[in-house]
């Protein structure tokens, strides 16, 4: 196994472990404000795997589906894990064919980012 195999492995991993965790908890305790990052669980892990949702789309070059994750359904904790297993093995066969066709360095338009940018795979 290689090192992209095992980081694509960790991050699907640990995302699954982090939202296993929280499965019990309320809508309060998801949407409890913290001063740092998303400022909520709930919104760091929709911050996560919406990411990796339209980082897939761009990679693959196709349109992107964003934003997946309006309606609270996609947001409680079964929606999430539900996005996750259908776009982790997606990100990480695109990353694995990028890799093997030597494109890691390929630039994609960012569709989503207002002013829209190019950016690289891995900078």
């Amino acid at each position: 196994m290689d090192i992209l195999d095992r980081l694509l492995l960790h991050d699907a991993d640990t995302t699954r472990h982090l939202l296993l965790l929280c499965r019990d908890l309320n809508d309060e305790q998801l949407d409890c404000y913290f001063d740092l990052g998303q400022q909520t669980l709930r919104e760091t892990f929709s911050h996560m795997i919406s990411n990796m949702e339209a980082w897939t789309d761009l990679l693959y070059e196709r349109p992107q589906t964003l934003p997946l994750d309006s309606g609270l359904g996609q947001r409680s904790i079964s929606g999430l894990l539900e996005r996750l297993e259908r776009v982790a093995p997606q990100f990480a066969a695109i990353a694995r064919k990028l890799q093997a066709e030597g494109r890691l360095d390929d630039s994609y338009e960012d569709l989503i980012s207002q002013p829209r940018a190019r950016v690289l795979v891995a900078p």
